[in-house]
């Protein structure tokens, strides 16, 4: 006898294949883009307007980067973070849901060409609770190999 969806159907593992999920999004998402994106720049632009857009349902609010292949992601209004707003929240028990997020962007990404580490931040107040539902993810990417190191692999 069926009861209904249970917590794991509802909310999945936090850890359960996001780059994967990202990777398949990504090259639907940018199956029709032409021109192809060229360089790291384009395509995390493309991340903050397709992406987002499309799986997020929104903007991203902020986009700012080094120009040394780090950039900052800012959302002001993360809605995976909407259900923890009445309550008190650390840093530490957002965590796990804010990988899932970090490993779609980073499997996006990896779609398009751009190998990359993210990681989510949240700003907290003086007391070490998050200021909610505000998150930033910070993409830093990957140099890549020579082309010594690629004949040598």
């Amino acid at each position: 006898m069926w009861s209904g969806p249970t917590h794991h159907t509802l909310h999945p593992h936090p850890h359960a294949h996001p780059h994967a999920q990202g990777q398949r999004l990504g090259d639907k998402y940018s199956l029709k883009h032409e021109p192809r994106l060229v360089g790291d720049l384009q395509v995390v632009k493309w991340i903050c307007k397709d992406f987002w857009q499309r799986t997020f349902m929104k903007d991203i609010d902020t986009l700012k980067t080094d120009y040394q292949g780090t950039f900052l992601l800012c959302d002001n209004d993360f809605h995976v973070l909407q259900p923890f707003i009445a309550g008190s929240a650390s840093k530490e028990e957002l965590m796990p849901y804010l990988s899932f997020p970090c490993g779609m962007i980073r499997g996006a990404l990896f779609s398009l060409g751009v190998e990359a580490n993210v990681t989510a931040e949240v700003d907290t107040h003086e007391d070490n609770y998050v200021k909610l539902p505000k998150c930033s993810f910070r993409i830093s990417v990957k140099p890549a190999a020579s082309e010594n190191e690629q004949i040598n692999n």
